[in-house]
């Protein structure tokens, strides 16, 4: 669940510097995602990416997030 949710996150979200999320990869691999030792996604991290979108509602599906950054975007 936490691959796909954070996956969908990304959907509506542009920026000069592609994100590094690749579709296979587990979500704890990608870029500015940390996860618990359990493996669920805990904090997404990306902030001055020059990204610029809404975060998709999908977010809500994320239940052990506790930190976000997406300081200094547009």
């Amino acid at each position: 669940l936490d691959s796909n949710s954070s996956l969908s996150i990304s959907k509506n979200i542009t920026s000069s510097i592609p994100l590094n999320w690749n579709v296979s990869a587990d979500s704890c691999f990608r870029e500015g995602v940390g996860c618990d030792r359990n493996g669920q996604v805990n904090c997404i991290w990306l902030p001055s990416r020059n990204l610029e979108g809404t975060i998709s509602t999908s977010i809500k599906s994320l239940s052990h997030l506790k930190e976000l950054n997406f300081a200094h975007n547009k």
